[in-house]
């Protein structure tokens, strides 16, 4: 068997074993606390992930492109990286500040709610960072395991031992356990990088700079990507009820397949993709970007069909009060078919120097999506979301493709040489 496939493959296990693990603790959930427990659930998620990337401060991409071109130097790519974790700290620190004023205020209810979504915000951003560090420096296959299986082991470890002892558990419980699982995964993920640091060649290296004009255009990018993945969750709350919202979180997670397919040929390509830019082989990049599209749809489609064809089997193990979400299902699964076409253009444009044509692309159709929100929402409910989703995730995949063609095309005039 090719080695490429056998890469492709083995990754492909490693993030479906991470799927399987977090649809287990989504059955577990469902079962005990229904459609409302899925929605909590979700909800903590969105905000987390969402105000982790905000954190993050684009540092994570920035990370794997810096990481790319450390040439085996340990001083230097500790020092990126402490000072990475720096900055990392300081705009968690205002957000905190920030979210201690609303608490205040009284806009926002729970403090100990609070305590928890903190302590995920800086995890998540801080593993982000680490995690696309070892992507860069070879390490994918560890980090890809630990990033997509720790969290939801951890979590179900926890309420698993919780509802044991006590025969119930609440949304607090959850939220618990996964703020637990967001820790120990940060916890793992810096020291296997720490540790394979600590293996490289020791040369003297003059200290990296981090300008934030390097790693901003990659913030806005993260932060409108990270908004398509939980705009569903972000604005569902003023349309549809809690149950709602958990059902569309059931069909949401089930199509979690494709984007577990593109985080998964990102881990491999995105370095690919990063040294085609340094050599400026437009060639190269372009055959990388023919073969995530194609490599997209053969993983995607069959899967899906699955989850169509066989979801009145399906939706009946995870409890009652999900046999509606068909329809959502269906509509999510149109758009998410659209992103996986054009694979991963837009994280070529992010590794060849573009990322600032990305974040224009994101951020024109997130106005498109915020435009059609009060209308699809009050005359549709859950499913104008659905469709107004699936319309945006369409437009920007196609937008990206186009541009990515554009930088790599055979008829374009160059290709750029310098990472920034």
């Amino acid at each position: 068997m090719n080695t490429g496939w056998q890469r492709v493959l083995g990754l492909s296990c490693i993030r479906l074993t991470g799927v399987v693990l977090q649809t287990v603790i989504l059955l577990v959930v469902g079962r005990i606390a229904g459609p409302a427990g899925v929605g909590t659930l979700q909800l903590f998620l969105a905000w987390t992930c969402s105000l982790g990337e905000l954190a993050a401060a684009g540092l994570p991409t920035h990370a794997m492109r810096r990481m790319v071109q450390a040439d085996e130097c340990r001083a230097s790519a500790l020092q990126y990286f402490a000072k990475a974790t720096s900055r990392l700290a300081g705009v968690w620190l205002v957000l905190m500040l920030v979210a201690f004023v609303l608490y205040a205020f009284g806009w926002i209810q729970s403090g100990l709610h609070l305590g928890f979504v903190a302590v995920s915000v800086f995890c998540f951003a801080l593993y982000r960072i680490a995690s696309e560090s070892l992507k860069a420096v070879g390490q994918v296959d560890a980090s890809v395991l630990v990033e997509s299986a720790l969290p939801p082991v951890v979590a179900g470890t926890v309420i698993g031992t919780r509802y044991f002892l006590y025969g119930e558990i609440t949304s607090l419980d959850v939220i618990g356990a996964f703020s637990a699982g967001f820790f120990i995964t940060a916890f793992v993920l810096v020291l296997r990088l720490l540790k394979y640091l600590g293996g490289m060649s020791n040369r003297r290296a003059a200290a990296p700079n981090i300008a934030w004009q390097e790693h901003a255009p990659y913030w806005v990018t993260a932060l409108v990507s990270i908004g398509f993945l939980n705009y569903p969750f972000l604005v569902l709350p003023y349309f549809a009820t809690l149950a709602e919202i958990g059902s569309f979180a059931f069909a949401f997670k089930l199509l979690n397949l494709s984007t577990t397919i593109l985080l998964m040929l990102g881990a491999i390509y995105g370095p690919r993709f990063a040294k085609s830019a340094l050599s400026g082989d437009k060639f190269g990049a372009r055959r990388l970007l023919g073969q995530t599209q194609k490599l997209s749809l053969m993983l995607y489609v069959p899967m899906v069909v699955v989850l169509l064809v066989g979801y009145p089997f399906i939706h009946p193990l995870f409890g009652d009060g999900f046999g509606d979400a068909l329809p959502i299902l269906l509509v999510l699964a149109i758009g998410q078919l659209c992103g996986a076409m054009t694979g991963l253009s837009g994280q070529l444009l992010n590794m060849s120097g573009e990322g600032a044509k990305e974040m224009n692309i994101q951020l024109a159709t997130l106005a498109i999506a915020i435009g059609l929100t009060p209308l699809a929402g009050n005359a549709f409910g859950a499913m104008g979301i659905a469709m107004v989703y699936s319309l945006t995730i369409s437009l920007k995949s196609i937008a990206s493709l186009w541009t990515a063609y554009q930088l790599v095309g055979r008829d374009s005039p160059h290709f750029t040489k310098e990472l920034v």
